[in-house]
């Protein structure tokens, strides 16, 4: 996957907002809180993506993949490089981790995205 290709699958979840964080990471929010980070100044791309308690571990020993720096107790996980990952991967893993975010938020954050 290219940088470009993961940024049309966020753009696609209902109420996905970019921001840049912390200078150059890219990330993307659904309520104001972020569901993927980008290290657009990397290379190769790495991406942080919020993950279920019950992949974490699964995620975190498959190659390619690990515990993601500073915010992996939070249960994110780092993809190494996102050229690695299948159309497939990327949408699955960037969709879920939008709802594990979007399950948490507040019933009115919720109805503001738009999502039903």
């Amino acid at each position: 996957m290219t940088l470009d290709q993961m940024i049309k699958i966020c753009e696609e979840l209902p109420g996905a907002r970019a921001v840049l964080k912390i200078g150059h990471h890219l990330t993307y929010n659904v309520g104001e809180k972020s569901f993927v980070w980008f290290s657009q100044d990397q290379v190769p791309i790495p991406c942080d993506f919020k993950c279920r308690k019950e992949d974490f571990t699964i995620l975190c020993d498959t190659e390619g993949f690990e515990k993601a720096p500073y915010i992996g107790r939070f249960g994110w996980v780092r993809c190494q490089d996102i050229s690695r990952l299948s159309s497939q991967e990327a949408k699955t893993y960037i969709t879920n981790s939008y709802h594990v975010v979007w399950e948490k938020l507040p019933k009115k954050i919720k109805a503001a995205t738009g999502r039903k």
